[in-house]
Order: structure tokens, then sequence, then C-alpha cells
């Protein structure tokens, strides 16, 4: 892996650079020296949507702004809070990988993990409010799947953000709501209320719902997405607030919104169930109390064994603990050749196409309490959901309410 090295050993110069020129930015001067070169491993995507930080622990004097080739060692947790106007104080996480040059025999001793957690620890003691918190040191297997979440979510971001699959997008905004979605909004919505639609895209679901008189905010982690929603909305002359955010860790106060949605399946392309979990947890927490959200998902159908189960089973179970190279993180990813309109694009799409009995309860485990389930064939005949659909069944509907505090 490739790492591109900020910060040298010794330093108490804190180096910025553009993550994707390279290019040096800034520099500031933090609370304590640098123990280990420091840096970002390339093509990699943290949940800050910054490339993955990483120590290089070695006595190898590296300089700042060269390119190095390493391998991961370990992990070291770590949680920031720092002051947020929208959120007062927020925990974020944000993880340390460690790193060696190959060849090189290290070994993460107390010693060295000594001098990491002193370091992060009061590295911004000048910064009134921001507070870092050291959780465990783990091994290189757990480095190597934080990688690897890391990666694919990186590379989720990529395809949605190519020119054929934003093309794809401006074309169906004039789609309009589903008639399931239409039918649930209708009845669990109140007229002129404010929504957050989440995974927005380029705005289907958003300009719709803008018509219908309600006040609502996009947001999406594809910036592509969020720049073609703004120049749409322009175009269209709508006043419609759009923003690039993860739903993972949205950048609103608690108690924010009326209602919400997270529409077209967009919840299965979050990858890693602990991360699904926590974009129900922030959906919770930016919801008023007795706020309704609706959820659109893909859902295994009770009975189905296909030969894509059998499949996604063996990859899973069997070939990853083998150390064979799978992509899928966990049973029910399914990673396939994109198409559009019959065409392939040469580009790969994920999607996790959850187990209908789990999917229930991390519903109820963030909170919410749902008051209404069903696959879309049963809230209307007329089929209009994403003729790219990648399950034959169609997708399940929730409509989750946060119980009054």
């Amino acid at each position: 892996m490739k790492v591109l090295i900020e910060n040298e050993a010794g330093s108490d110069q804190k180096n910025l650079f553009n993550e994707k020129t390279l290019e040096y930015s800034r520099t500031h001067t933090i609370s304590r020296k640098y123990p280990y070169p420091y840096g970002f491993i390339l093509n990699t995507t943290s949940g800050d949507g910054d490339n993955l930080d990483c120590f290089i622990i070695t006595d190898k004097e590296l300089k700042s702004g060269q390119i190095v080739e390493c391998e991961p060692i370990g992990l070291m947790e770590q949680t920031e809070t720092a002051w947020d106007k929208s959120k007062n104080n927020i925990e974020e996480e944000d993880h340390n990988v460690l790193m060696i040059i190959p060849r090189e025999k290290t070994k993460i001793d107390d010693g060295v993990k000594e001098k990491l957690r002193e370091f992060v620890l009061h590295a911004f003691d000048h910064l009134p409010g921001k507070k870092v918190r050291v959780g465990s040191f783990l091994g290189k297997n757990e480095a190597l799947q934080y990688i690897e979440k890391m990666t694919l979510q990186n590379k989720i971001i990529e395809e949605f953000g190519s020119d054929a699959t934003q093309a794809n997008y401006v074309k169906k905004v004039d789609r309009g709501l589903w008639d399931s979605e239409k039918i649930l909004i209708d009845k669990y919505f109140q007229t002129g209320c404010s929504i957050l639609d989440i995974g927005c895209g380029t705005g289907r679901t958003t300009i719709s719902l803008f018509k219908l008189g309600y006040k609502v905010s996009g947001v999406d982690i594809t910036p592509e997405m969020i720049q073609n929603a703004q120049k749409i909305a322009k175009e269209k002359n709508l006043n419609i607030s759009y923003e690039v955010g993860d739903a993972a860790k949205l950048k609103y106060a608690d108690n924010s919104f009326d209602n919400a949605i997270f529409s077209n399946n967009g919840f299965g392309q979050i990858p890693g169930s602990e991360k699904r979990q926590n974009a129900l947890k922030e959906i919770y927490r930016v919801l008023k109390p007795g706020g309704c959200f609706i959820l659109v998902a893909h859902a295994r159908f009770k009975g189905d064994i296909s030969r894509f189960w059998i499949k996604n089973w063996l990859k899973i179970y069997i070939l990853k603990p083998l150390g064979f190279k799978i992509e899928e993180l966990e049973f029910g990813d399914y990673i396939f050749e994109r198409y559009i309109n019959d065409i392939k694009i040469g580009r790969t799409q994920f999607m996790h196409i959850a187990n209908a009995k789990n999917l229930k309860k991390q519903i109820e485990m963030a909170g919410f309490k749902i008051i209404f389930s069903g696959r879309e064939n049963k809230i209307t005949t007329e089929n209009l959901h994403d003729r790219d659909n990648v399950y034959d069944f169609a997708p399940m509907f929730y409509v989750c309410k946060k119980i009054k505090m």
C-alpha cells in the first residue's frame, strides 16, 4: 500500500496536503512532536471522508511529501470529540492504521503503544474543546478488515460519481416519486413538514417532495450527485438545500426534522452492518420525537435459496477465511457488473441484500418503532421501482416512528 508522508517524526509541524492532487496546502504547529512519520493511505476513504490516516512505525527518516510503500501491522482505535455548532460536542471515529516498511522487523510493543498514546492524547491540547480518546490496539487482521471496508466505501462513491452513472441519474430526475413512496408519504408525513432526504442522488425524490410543499433538505455521500442536484435545482428555479454528507455521521442538530426518507434502496449501498446501524442511529437522532422515517431497502425473500445465496455463503464462510481475495464484507453483500439500459459500463456496484429479520432488529435497536412494513407489491400494483434492480423481488418498505421521549 502506498502512503504519502505528511508529517515527519520529531516535528511539531502538522503539514496538510490536498488528498486528491497530493499537493502541499499549509502547515500549523501542534502541541506535541510526532513520534513516528505520519500520513495517509492513497486511494482510501475514512469515516470523515478523508483518506485513512496512518503512523509508519520505523526509525527510518521519511520526509514530508514522500510516497512510500508500506504494509499494515495493526490498528489504533481512536475517537475525537470537538465542538460543532450544529451538534454541540460530537464524538467521531478516527482510527489510525499502524504501518511498517516491508522487510523491517518491527513490533507494536508497550513502548510503541505508550509513545502513540501520549502523542494523540496531547497533540491538540492547544485546541479548546477538542478531546481525543484512545481505545484498543488491534492486530493486523483487524487493520486489513478496516482498510478493506473503507476501500469498498471509496469504490462505491467513485462508481456513483462516474460520468455514466451521473448521466443516468440526471435523466431519472423527472420520473418523480414511485407510487409506493407517494402512498406512504401521503399517509405518514404531515403536509408542509420538514423532511431530510437521505441518499437524495440528483433529486428525484427531493424535487417531488419540494413541489408537494414540503420543506426538504437533500444529503448524499457522492459529491457529483450533489453537484448535479444543485445544478438541476438552479435550472428549475427551485430553492432546495443540498449538501454532501454521510448518513452514518449527519451534520444536523438533534431533533432537526419532522420526517425523513431513505429511498431507492440506498441504505443497502452502505458497506458494513456497523455503519448501517450507525446510519439508523443518526437518522433517529436528527428526527423530532414522533417523527416518521420511511426506509426502502432490498431484503431477502423468505425461502429464497437460489444459486446466488449459495455462492454468497461459500464466498463469505469458506473462501474468505481461507485467504481468497473476496471484496464482499459479509453475508448478503453483492458486488456485480453495472449495467445501464442493458449496456455494461465497465464498473462494479455494491449492494447489501439484508435478512429481513436482521434489518427489523437493526431498526428497533436504533430506537424506532416499526408501524408499517411490507414489500412494494403489497402497497401498490404499479411497479415503478428502478428497472436496474439487482434483486428479483420487490424492495421492502418500512415506516419507522421515533417514539416521543
